[in-house]
């Protein structure tokens, strides 16, 4: 099936593996790359706990052996420019959670202009702003189909909630946390800690009001992701040259519009 597409972009997508033509690698290349920069993000406050946790042994460790000195009367004589102690209260952090949720939102921004230029076979700039700022059908089928059907994998687990979970939920969340940084007052924002809690108070509250975790929304997402090269890959199976003339439109959004993060050892420029 490969070999017929020669030169041609093609994609293969069995749900574990990936096979796709060279130029369309960009297309996942910059996925993958926002997706690292919100793992990590997501997994800040754990590093930290974990280095925390460390830097306690390690003063422990200091401290005994002090005690150990003093107590063989070794001359030994250091004065720490602050005192070590303060170590381990510098990386206790407040966990910016609504940032974590903006900057997920913004990996779905990426997904629904990718859905729209796909679409509506367009890359021009001021159609896409038109059809995703004008046009709330499309916003809802988009939701609807790739974060919030029975094929996404939180669905699936978090079936009871995810069925109360309405589509102008997410959009209205997403609105007042990038235009006012505040939350919808359906859906809440929660740090993962509280979630056994939040689900009893769920309960309690018929589902009048939901409770959503940086971790749910980015599961949320990137199996919307993974839904939609699935989309991609059955389409190109159907119909090459459909398929073809469909994906060139997000493969020139990236080439001309995706932000490049240049790395020091890249500029080649002597300090």
């Amino acid at each position: 099936m490969i070999e017929e597409c020669k030169q041609k972009s093609y994609i293969i997508f069995d749900g574990e593996k990936i096979v796709i033509s060279p130029d369309l690698h960009l297309i996942i290349d910059f996925l993958q790359k926002i997706e690292e920069e919100i793992d990590s993000l997501l997994n800040f406050e754990r590093k930290l706990d974990s280095i925390r946790s460390q830097c306690v042994e390690w003063l422990k460790l200091i401290e005994s052996l002090l005690k150990k000195i003093q107590q063989h009367s070794i001359k030994f004589s250091y004065s720490p420019s602050e005192d070590p102690s303060t170590l381990v209260e510098k990386l206790k952090i407040i966990r910016p959670i609504r940032v974590e949720m903006i900057a997920i939102f913004a990996k779905l921004e990426v997904l629904f202009c990718f859905y729209l230029a796909y679409k509506y076979k367009t890359s021009k700039k001021e159609e896409l702003i038109k059809l995703a700022t004008k046009n709330k059908k499309e916003c809802k089928k988009f939701l609807e189909k790739f974060c919030l059907s029975s094929q996404n994998e939180w669905v699936k687990k978090n079936h009871e909630r995810a069925k109360k979970l309405k589509w102008t939920n997410l959009r209205n969340l997403r609105n007042s946390l990038t235009h006012f940084y505040a939350v919808d007052s359906r859906l809440s924002v929660i740090h993962p800690r509280l979630s056994k809690k939040a689900r009893k108070l769920e309960r309690l509250l018929n589902y009048k009001s939901l409770f959503i975790s940086p971790e749910d929304l980015w599961e949320i997402v990137k199996s919307a992701g993974i839904s939609m090269i699935k989309e991609w890959s059955q389409d190109f199976q159907r119909d090459k040259a459909e398929f073809q003339e469909r994906i060139k439109h997000v493969k020139k959004i990236v080439k001309e519009s995706a932000p490049v993060i240049i790395k020091n050892k890249d500029l080649k420029i002597r300090s």
